[in-house]
């Protein structure tokens, strides 16, 4: 796939929402996802509509990856029990955030808000893991920092407790006014009308989704999914975190396994750093009723997030034979550099710290 510089996209961006202002784009945008305004729409494959995206955007990067990413190809695992300085070490194992993020960058940090649940709970982002992102990419020079999700549920007001509850937004704006820098950091709500269509070359499934503008725009795109299973895609690892990106993750639910792969092959990211402090083994994605765990103290980080995904398999009693989502992304999914992701997180090679 080749890649589509951010001036390409904002004009492409541009040229969508223009024709959505007279019409020709409404349907293919749609309305927002269950639990959104007007129910479910926003993705659709070929043979279900006749305006499809222009074709130009086929084979085109929803969100290219940053060309200057110089951080270690191999997982960087890190066990201890402080969150700020596990991530600080993972990266540093790695080469440091310098290698990724440049002054001026705007870096979004996709993390999983998905559900109005505290920290202890493990189904959101740990927010002190979030809250050290935010300070490790101010710190290298970010003009901006996004933190970004698509809280599930049919409650308005329940998805917009899900940015406090989950202990992220006060987190990142406690991290932020310490730094100074409270106009440069934003915990944005989703808004419907932002997000925007795209082709997805090689589908195997969902041939074009509405991605979400805001997210697509970063110079620097970095992924921070949380351990845990997932009743319906089995488990919600780096992969399925992507869906929170997306319009209408209910249009993926038929065949979720290449679904998931789907929505992840526009979408260039910089980085994953995986929340495995604690895991959820069952009870997930919300972790209602009886949910289990295993206390794993770990983080991950890496390029290539399918590797990271296939590592973590064994920290919830699964392995590849278990997880579509994975083992169908083996040699598909691009990473920086121009490789394809790898399911043998072996080959890609692995350097551990314990803080």
């Amino acid at each position: 796939m080749a890649n589509l510089s951010r001036r390409d996209f904002l004009r492409a961006a541009a040229l969508v929402g223009a024709a959505g202002a007279t019409g020709g784009a409404a349907a293919l945008l749609g309305p927002a996802c269950r639990g959104g305004p007007g129910g479910p729409a926003g993705l659709a494959r070929p043979s279900d509509r006749s305006d499809r995206p222009d074709s130009s955007d086929v084979g085109r990067m929803a969100r290219p990856f940053q060309p200057r990413n110089a951080l270690d190809r191999r997982l960087a695992v890190v066990k201890g029990d402080d969150p700020e300085a596990m991530v600080a070490r993972a990266l540093a194992l790695l080469g440091g955030i310098g290698q990724l993020v440049a002054p001026g960058d705007l870096v979004v940090l996709k993390a999983n808000i998905c559900t109005d649940q505290p920290p202890k709970v493990a189904a959101t982002t740990n927010p002190r893991i979030v809250a050290a992102l935010v300070r490790l990419c101010l710190e290298a020079g970010a003009r901006e920092v996004r933190v970004i999700d698509h809280p599930s549920g049919n409650e308005a007001d329940r998805r917009a407790r899900a940015y406090e509850t989950s202990g992220i937004q006060s987190a990142v704006e406690a991290t932020a006014r310490e730094l100074g820098a409270a106009d440069k950091v934003t915990v944005p709500r989703i808004r419907p009308e932002l997000f925007r269509a795209h082709a997805i070359a090689g589908a195997t499934f969902i041939r074009e989704a509405a991605f979400y503008g805001p997210a697509l725009e970063a110079d620097v795109l970095i992924n921070l999914p949380v351990l845990k299973n997932h009743s319906g895609a089995v488990v919600a690892l780096g992969l399925k975190n992507l869906m929170g990106l997306i319009r209408d993750r209910t249009a993926l639910h038929p065949r979720i396994q290449e679904g998931i792969v789907d929505i992840n092959r526009p979408v260039g990211v910089d980085l994953t750093i995986l929340d495995a402090l604690r895991g959820m083994k069952r009870g997930g994605p919300h972790g209602r009723g009886r949910a289990e765990y295993v206390e794993a103290r770990t983080v991950v980080a890496g390029v290539d997030r399918v590797a990271l995904d296939a590592w973590a398999l064994p920290l919830l009693g699964l392995d590849l034979n278990a997880v579509g989502q994975i083992r169908e992304a083996d040699g598909v999914l691009p990473i920086p550099g121009g490789e394809k992701g790898t399911t043998d997180w072996k080959k890609r090679g692995i350097v551990e710290g314990t803080v």
